[in-house]
């Protein structure tokens, strides 16, 4: 009953003072709002205080985490790197930029100071972008396979965003009368310069002369074929050896070999070509030695016929060894040469019969008696 009365005449007395503060042009009675008191707590409970955020790092940052990457041509990989975030450190992964020509990227770093470390943001960089230490030797990646009517160009290495960098070599088209220099570095005033690979002007003519023929010709001929046998050509300032070919016979006609001349003080190439050529009827000096024949395994019942010489629109020509059947009381006479009236004479090969040998039976001798 008295809280109640209280109650009431505290409601009395707070109108009677609103009433003659309004009067008074104090209190503005659209904004007044009555006290509200918070019965939650008692008198011996006390409110928790907010957590203590510690906003700037007192430890070093952990070691910087590896990150494996590709390289991106054009790109430059910055590296990732430790945050303090909400009183602990949290990793950002890094990522690519694209490069600036001249500029080089200062990733972020940790400062102590007064205490505390503070972060030193990342950013682009102006710097002497030339190297001051030579190069590494170069690569040896000339492919195996020469590509035809084309010059193989080296790699080369080159300078980017303070670190060399290996450029793969490529082909080129061929181009007449000119050559490719390579890429090269120089020292210049401390410091490394590149010079770049071009294409040059240059006589090209040989001095020195060819090297010897390689020995291209096949083991087994073609019917009605000859064969050309292989050159050395002149290209790009060196020989290149082009391979032999069969090419087919032409009647009352024979083959000229490629060969080189001396002329003014090069060497010029003269083309191998068909000539007209009426054949000698029969040869004059005695064929070249014997080739030796691969022979297959042995075949059983059969004799190996060995090769020989013959002697074909003006020139000689090899006909390999074969196997033949066995005939009995027969035996193989190979193939010779026999010179007559001052000339060569082939004699063919051919079976020859053979008389058997008879042995007659041992003498019977009679016993005594």
């Amino acid at each position: 009953m008295r809280r109640k009365m209280r109650s009431k005449l505290s409601r009395l007395l707070l109108t009677a003072g609103l009433a003659a503060a309004t009067l008074a042009g104090t209190v503005d009675l659209a904004s007044a709002q009555p006290t509200v008191r918070d019965h939650r707590h008692g008198p011996g409970l006390k409110r928790r205080p907010p957590p203590v955020v510690n906003r700037t790092p007192r430890e070093a940052p952990p070691a910087p985490r590896e990150e494996r990457q590709a390289p991106r041509r054009g790109h430059v990989w910055v590296s990732g790197h430790w945050d303090w975030n909400n009183g602990g450190w949290s990793w950002v992964s890094g990522r690519y930029e694209r490069e600036r020509r001249g500029r080089r990227f200062r990733p972020v770093r940790w400062e102590q100071k007064d205490g505390v470390y503070v972060r030193i943001d990342g950013d682009w960089e102006d710097f002497d972008d030339r190297p001051r230490q030579a190069p590494p030797p170069p690569k040896d990646e000339r492919p195996d396979r020469p590509r035809r009517n084309s010059v193989w160009v080296a790699g080369h290495w080159d300078w980017n965003n303070g670190q060399y960098h290996w450029v793969s070599g490529r082909w080129e088209r061929e181009r007449q009368g000119r050559r490719w220099r390579e890429h090269t570095w120089e020292m210049r005033d401390g410091v490394w310069v590149r010079i770049d690979g071009d294409w040059e002007q240059f006589d090209d003519r040989p001095r020195q002369a060819p090297p010897a023929p390689r020995d291209d010709r096949p083991d087994r001929p073609r019917r009605n074929h000859i064969w050309v046998t292989g050159y050395w050509d002149w290209k790009n300032g060196q020989y290149e050896w082009v391979g032999g070919r069969w090419e087919r016979e032409q009647q009352g006609r024979r083959w000229r070999d490629h060969r080189y001349e001396m002329k003014d003080g090069f060497y010029v190439r003269v083309n191998g070509d068909w000539e007209n050529h009426t054949p000698a009827a029969y040869p004059t000096a005695a064929p070249p030695a014997p080739r030796e024949d691969r022979r297959d395994p042995v075949r059983r019942g059969h004799v190996w016929i060995s090769g020989y010489w013959d002697w074909k629109n003006g020139n000689w020509d090899w006909n390999p060894g074969r196997w033949e059947r066995e005939k009995a009381n027969s035996r193989w006479r190979d193939y010779r040469w026999e010179q007559r009236d001052g000339r060569w004479t082939r004699v063919d090969g051919s079976w020859e019969v053979q008389t058997p040998t008879v042995t007659p039976p041992p003498a019977v001798i009679p016993r005594p008696r």
